[in-house]
């Protein structure tokens, strides 16, 4: 009948869910994609900062990453990083390669795999 399949097709789901990429949990025990975005797209200028040898682009990099924490309204206002996130990026090959190396690194370490009760680390996954 009809309601035993939607109760069989919840289980399904249920069991499903029991598996795959978890987003981390923060501080206060909930899930924020704010926080992990900020954080991820921090790293990434992190890692080009590091590649730069000129004073004027690490400034310019170190300012990024100050202003993107100190940022309240997140998720209305990251286009504005990121627009600028781009022209950094734009520089030089190398800043795109570092930068892109750096988030992908930190997601790797920020999420983890679930499965069945067992959690990994990305990466092990």
């Amino acid at each position: 009948n009809f309601f035993t399949q939607q109760k069989q097709t919840m289980a399904a789901l249920t069991e499903v869910r029991k598996q795959g990429v978890c987003w981390p949990i923060s501080s206060n025990g909930k899930i924020s994609t704010t926080e992990v975005s900020k954080r991820v797209w921090c790293a990434c200028i992190d890692g080009m900062s590091k590649d730069e040898t000129e004073t004027s682009e690490k400034a310019k990099c170190e300012s990024l990453i100050s202003r993107i924490q100190a940022e309240k309204d997140w998720r209305h206002k990251y286009h504005v990083y990121i627009k600028e996130l781009t022209v950094l990026m734009a520089g030089t090959s190398q800043s795109a390669l570092s930068q892109a190396t750096s988030g992908l690194d930190s997601l790797y370490n920020e999420f983890s795999f679930l499965r069945g009760e067992e959690t990994f680390p990305l990466l092990e996954a």
